[in-house]
């Protein structure tokens, strides 16, 4: 995140993102925490990791990739970076690779 004013632009939207189904209550509530132990980034980024592995492993299932591409784009993910999905993918299977502040 780019600051403390990031940090509190996604604190101020977590409600609405809850109920769209964006981030769980659990995750929500990690992300409060973090902000004020510091911890944003890395909660972030777990959270987004598990997102896109969930968003994979329906391609993998779908047959839309294979597990070895899949595999490669969730490390890219893990290391911070922010691969995009196939079109055909983001289209079938979700949005890429999104933090959950779009």
């Amino acid at each position: 995140m780019n600051g403390r004013h990031d940090a509190d632009a996604l604190i101020g939207r977590l409600d609405k993102m809850v109920a769209a189904g964006r981030f769980t209550t659990a995750e929500a509530e990690r992300l409060r925490s973090a902000v004020e132990s510091g911890d944003l980034d890395q909660v972030i980024g777990e959270i987004r990791s598990r997102h896109v592995k969930e968003t994979l492993d329906a391609a993998v299932l779908g047959g839309g990739i294979g597990a070895d591409e899949a595999d490669a784009i969730l490390e890219q993910v893990k290391r911070g970076e922010h691969p995009r999905l196939p079109a055909g993918l983001r289209r079938r299977f979700g949005p890429g690779t999104g933090d959950g502040s779009e």
